[in-house]
């Protein structure tokens, strides 16, 4: 797209627009005859007479829209330049103060969307992130911001509505989490021109359901904000604005240079969904004639351009960021009787919004038991609705396997529970079989599934199959000059400290029967000490980059180690499965349990797998790792970053993270049986979690080099 294109556009399109699409209303002359739901769709011929002195705007399938022009861009807002995303843990809501001279903003609500049904009934409005095919595709990284910026536009609503009494709440559509969804649309490069591009490529896609209202992020700086909407003020529920069949949807767009500004009180969104939910109409009290109003400080009133309009300071400047200050314009959940809204199109009585706070979520608890040595013991789930609700509520259940598999291990369980009116808990009971082997504690997951009344809060839980039998634990860990360090029950079978090494330690890994270990040099040297065999190295090889890490094979007879730059090497048994190529961070490798495949980890976070070894996901990439560990089953892992936080992957579970760190954690562990792990810091601290416990460490002694890794002991 060319530059001259751009600036004649933004010469045209000006900043904050509202499109008004008008089928009627006391101000633009009568209703069709007969305004039944099965009444078709104005003419083209209709709704141009009702355009008045507007910019008329025909669409492709027969109708019109109407728009004003263009109106100046919030305070201190220039649309040209996009905002930035959201900052995660950064304070949100709308807290901050306004544009310098103006009161500070009251707090609209604390952010977050409310969730209905199963996400996708009735009316709703539905989030789309839009981009034309110009410009770069930005939907994962913004995603997060745009699901944040949706919550501060609901808590416009919210706090608006509670100012007569009532709630409101946005209608999105989400999905079984109570997520909102955002899907993402690719348009072409004249898609983000004009609204009417917009409109007819979204039409063209299927985004035309009249039970939607679009409320589109458009990753583009033409414009600020624009919506369409009819000037209706009929209030029955067969207004126009609200859904009826046969009428086409709105379309509310708002551009990355206004995305986000509900912080400092002027979100564009909110003020995009009101006018595409009706607001404002012409014939309000103090409604002007280009959909805006005149007694600020208001959401929707600023000097529009209208004939006449005189904006007046009416209500104080710290109501900026809601709607209606006074209530008697387009929003109020307790109209007076005989006023203006009683008897016309109220926006708070729009059925894309919920008088309700949310629907009541289904959340299932993890759970734990010990095994015992016979027989079969209660597993016991609890299951919670997060409110009380007038009509019953049921949810299916399942177990799944996880490490543990029945009939083996416990005996499968499925159903239904109902929840009667005013109940809020009921218990999933699972029996577990009795066994004396000495065995890694076990899991099995329990689902949940199709509500009814409800939604799906937490779905899926972990019951632990605590063995009886107890396990002796231990661990090493290794100095860069080779100095080893036992604790607990792993024994000290030799070490490098008083050899003069060539190249500084940078790894080790026990032998399948705790009984050795090996250590490898940056060099690729292999020192192995106990029962661990010697089965080659890269010592006398000279490497593009040093290794950084190894990982032996479940029979103790071979082991990987991995370069900086991704380089495998593999001796004895251990089979060669592919490696990273063009790379340059990675910290550490990981094998899985059968010895089929391994996982590479980068400094960034980035997860290589190979052979049998899958990708379960990855930590942010603001995180700087410190390793990845394989859990017992092979179906997931830990990721250790420096700082101390552990991140889990597929039924990896987490047990806790270490904060607060004096040196950075260089290692990791998991404990025996699976049901914990450990932490090792350069100084040697160690921290002990889950089922992992704490037999001593050199976090007080001075070392002669630090510490670079650490392994424990596996066997049962």
């Amino acid at each position: 797209m060319s530059d001259s294109r751009r600036c004649s556009r933004a010469l045209v399109a000006g900043r904050v627009l509202a499109a008004v699409v008008f089928m009627g209303g006391a101000a633009f002359g009568p209703l069709p005859q007969s305004a039944g739901a099965g009444t078709p769709a104005p003419s083209l011929q209709d709704m141009v007479a009702l355009c008045g002195t507007f910019r008329i705007i025909p669409l492709r399938d027969g109708r019109a829209l109407c728009t004003h022009g263009a109106d100046p861009a919030p305070d201190g807002v220039d649309f040209r330049v996009p905002q930035p995303l959201h900052a995660p843990g950064r304070a949100q809501g709308l807290i901050f103060h306004d544009p310098p001279g103006d009161a500070p903003t009251k707090a609209a609500a604390t952010p977050g969307i409310g969730c209905y049904g199963d996400g996708r009934d009735g009316n709703r409005v539905q989030a789309l992130y839009a981009v034309p095919g110009d410009r770069r595709d930005r939907y994962s990284q913004v995603l997060p911001s745009i699901r944040q910026w949706a919550a501060e536009t609901d808590a416009v609503f919210q706090a608006s509505a509670a100012q007569t009494g009532g709630t409101r709440r946005i209608r999105f559509v989400t999905d079984q989490n109570c997520d909102l969804v955002v899907t993402p649309v690719t348009l072409t490069p004249n898609g983000d021109d004009t609204l009417e591009n917009t409109i007819a490529e979204l039409q063209a896609l299927g985004y035309n359901r009249s039970d939607r209202k679009y409320l589109v992020w458009m990753d583009s700086t033409v414009l600020c904000g624009i919506a369409t909407y009819y000037a209706d003020s009929r209030p029955t529920a067969d207004n126009f604005n609200n859904g009826r069949p046969g009428v086409p949807s709105s379309v509310s767009r708002i551009d990355s240079g206004c995305w986000g500004l509900g912080s400092r009180g002027q979100s564009v969104e909110a003020h995009e969904l009101m006018h595409s939910l009706g607001a404002v109409l012409p014939n309000a009290p103090n409604g002007s004639a280009n959909g805006h109003c005149s007694d600020d400080d208001d959401r929707m009133c600023y000097a529009d351009g209208s004939p006449l309009l005189r904006l007046r300071d009416v209500c104080p400047a710290d109501h900026e960021a809601l709607l209606d200050c006074r209530h008697d314009d387009y929003f109020s959940t307790a109209p007076p009787a005989g006023s203006f809204l009683a008897a016309n199109w109220n926006g708070a009585n729009s059925s894309f919004l919920s008088a309700s706070f949310s629907s009541p979520a289904l959340n299932v608890g993890d759970a734990a038991t010990p095994e015992g040595d016979s027989g079969t013991t209660p597993l016991s789930f609890t299951v919670t609705l997060s409110a009380p609700d007038a009509k019953p509520v049921s949810v299916a259940f399942a177990t799944a396997n996880g490490s543990a598999g029945a009939p083996d291990d416990y005996q499968a369980a499925s159903g239904s529970l109902k929840f009667n009116p005013g109940e809020t808990t009921k218990t999933v009971v699972v029996a577990i079989n009795g066994d004396t082997r000495n065995e890694a504690d076990e899991t099995l997951s329990l689902m949940l599934s199709s509500p009814s009344n409800a939604v799906l809060g937490r779905t899926q839980a972990f019951g632990t199959i605590v063995d009886n039998e107890q396990t002796p634990q231990g661990y090493w860990f290794v100095a860069a000059d080779g100095g080893i360090f036992a604790f607990g029950n792993a024994g000290f079978f030799g070490s490098t400290g008083n050899l003069r090494l060539r190249q500084p330690i940078v790894g080790m890994a026990a032998s399948p029967s705790g009984k050795g270990y090996w250590l490898v040099a940056a060099d690729g040297g292999i020192f192995a000490f106990g029962d661990a065999g010697f089965f080659g190295s890269t010592g006398n090889i000279r490497l593009n980059q040093p290794i950084v890490g190894m990982a032996s094979t479940p029979t103790g007879k071979g082991y990987w180690f991995v370069a900086r730059d991704g380089g495998i090497f593999a001796f004895g048994d251990a089979a060669f499965f592919g490696a990273p190529t063009n790379v340059g961070n990675i910290v550490g490798l990981a094998a899985t349990p059968s010895g089929k495949g391994y996982w590479c980890v980068a400094r960034d976070g980035t997860v290589y797998n190979f052979g049998d070894a899958g990708n379960h996901g990855a930590p942010p990439k603001s995180a700087q790792i410190a390793g990845l560990v394989s859990s017992r089953s092979g179906k997931g892992y830990w990721i250790a970053g420096t700082d101390g936080a552990v991140y889990t992957f597929g039924d990896a579970r987490g047990f806790g993270s270490a904060g607060n760190l004096a040196q950075p954690a260089v290692g990791m562990a998991p404990s025996p049986k699976g049901g914990g792990y450990w932490l090792v810091a350069r100084d040697g601290g160690i921290f002990a979690f889950g089922d992992s416990r704490f037999y001593g460490s050199t976090g007080n002694i001075r070392l002669n080099q630090p510490i670079v890794g650490m392994t424990a002991t596996s066997a049962l």
